[in-house]
């Protein structure tokens, strides 16, 4: 199973003795949490309860670290009315950090590998951190921090920013980047834009083993019917076209001879996010029901909500029916699915 990220949400604090990150948008049970900040140091962090520790390097060049602490967790139905996770420290300091949600991440064995660290001694203008992962598709995570919040970083060629934050002189970026192929990472360079006393750690999260369990939205309540019918002349769209197993028994119609669109639109059902990005399919059958007569295209839409077209495919001067089609989104279609309760089909006919 791919992993994917969800969202993330950052927090930050110019002298406390904890900090506060609200737990990311749509985290659900199943999904892990990992959570990357830069604390002014030398501190001791104290994760909430449940959370397991990644790394916490210290940069020794100064009194003000910084620390750069990181930690996961495996969400669970207990987190169901957590609005927030509380890391504390054992001296108040400034920080600044966050919290990504990951989905597709294996629950079990959350991290392929223990995590690089660089804690240094000295100011330095670059940080390098690598691994060796064993699993293919594995996420790099990398998180480091710098003594300044006047900083700013260069990341890794290949790698995604997740947020960037900062406070009283701390700074955090934290980035990800997929590993296809299991293996050395290669050295991962965060440039800074000066030398700053700096620490940081880079691990991987391991896919979920497996495929998905295959899932079906099937039609579930008319949105709007345009002039379109079922078999019968019914109004009752949906019910003609949620079998199981295909049957021409019934079915849905437009009127005949339209010259402007007549457009009707279904919800599908509610189904969960799949974490991958393949095997989308969407399955229909059309036709006319003389071979001569009218020209007729209809078009075919997935759609997210109202406003949001996913895919469409149109098929010209349709012949007599049934012709069964299989639609397989393609990868950025797939991905552009965030809201897997609202999806609908919209038919739209026309005679040209």
């Amino acid at each position: 199973m791919a992993i994917t990220k969800r969202g993330e949400a950052t927090a930050t604090s110019v002298a406390a003795l904890s900090l506060a990150i609200p737990k990311p948008t749509g985290a659900v049970a199943g999904d892990v949490l990992v959570a990357g900040m830069s604390v002014g140091g030398p501190t001791t962090v104290t994760p909430p309860t449940g959370w397991t520790a990644i790394a916490s390097p210290q940069a020794t060049f100064d009194t003000g670290g910084p620390t750069v602490y990181g930690a996961y967790r495996a969400i669970t139905a207990s987190d169901d009315a957590t609005t927030s996770y509380t890391f504390t420290f054992s001296a108040s300091n400034p920080s600044g950090g966050g919290i990504a949600c990951f989905v597709g991440v294996d629950t079990t064995t959350v991290l392929d590998v223990a995590a690089s660290t660089v804690a240094t001694a000295t100011n330095v203008a670059t940080v390098a951190l690598a691994v060796t992962t064993v699993t293919a598709g594995a996420w790099l995570v990398g998180s480091v921090g710098a003594n300044s919040t006047s900083v700013t970083f260069t990341i890794p060629a290949g790698m995604t920013s997740i947020w960037f934050a900062g406070a009283g002189n701390k700074t955090n970026t934290t980035d990800y980047q997929e590993q296809a192929t299991a293996g050395a990472s290669g050295d991962k360079t965060w440039t800074l834009s000066a030398s700053r006393a700096a620490a940081g750690w880079l691990t991987a999260l391991r896919p979920a083993s497996g495929a998905p369990t295959a899932q079906y939205a099937r039609p579930t309540t008319d949105v709007t019917d345009g002039t379109w019918t079922d078999q019968a002349g019914g109004v009752i769209l949906f019910a003609a076209i949620d079998e199981v197993t295909a049957s021409d028994a019934d079915y849905i119609q437009s009127a005949n001879a339209t010259t402007t669109a007549d457009v009707s639109e279904i919800a599908l059902g509610t189904i969960t996010d799949p974490a991958v990005s393949t095997g989308h399919i969407i399955r229909y059958r059309y036709g006319k029901d003389t071979a001569s007569g009218d020209v007729v295209n209809l078009t075919v839409s997935l759609r997210q909500g109202t406003a949001t077209e996913i895919a469409a495919w149109t098929h010209t001067d349709i012949g007599v029916g049934p012709t069964t089609v299989a639609q397989t989104l393609t990868t950025a279609q797939a991905d552009a699915v965030t809201d897997y309760s609202a999806l609908r089909l919209r038919l739209s006919s026309v005679k040209v």
